[in-house]
């Protein structure tokens, strides 16, 4: 039952109601888009690329080495390593302003190892 002073929806009464669409379908998106990049990561962490397929060796061996890693306590020692080869390598092209394909491939990685910290090991 409706009550008696309760006035009819309309778009007037409630100003904020497509922003609040938009949001609330943004965040539905946002949502979707997290359950894919947790699908993609454990896609990555269950079949790592092949040594003989890497394309920047200087530190993607050791990146290779923490998606293949299943043994929690040598992980994070792994983990370390990656980080420390990836933090090296972007030093040694930060005066060269080539390697675009690269430092995005250490960017991604760099998110994929706070990840794995996060989720695997516990990290806050």
């Amino acid at each position: 039952m409706i009550a008696e002073n309760a006035k009819a929806w309309t778009p007037a009464s409630f100003p904020n109601w497509e922003r609040k669409v938009d949001s609330a379908r943004y965040n539905v998106r946002r949502r979707a888009d997290a359950g894919r990049s947790q699908a993609y990561l454990r896609s990555r962490l269950m079949s790592p690329s092949s040594s003989s397929s890497l394309r920047f060796p200087a530190w993607q061996r050791e990146y290779e080495a923490v998606l293949s890693e299943t043994d929690t306590n040598a992980l994070f020692k792994r983990v370390e390593i990656a980080e420390a080869a990836i933090l090296t390598r972007f030093d040694v092209l930060e005066s060269n302003s080539d390697h675009h394909s690269e430092r995005g491939a250490m960017e991604r990685a760099l998110a994929t190892l706070r990840v794995i910290k996060r989720e695997r090991l516990k990290f806050g």
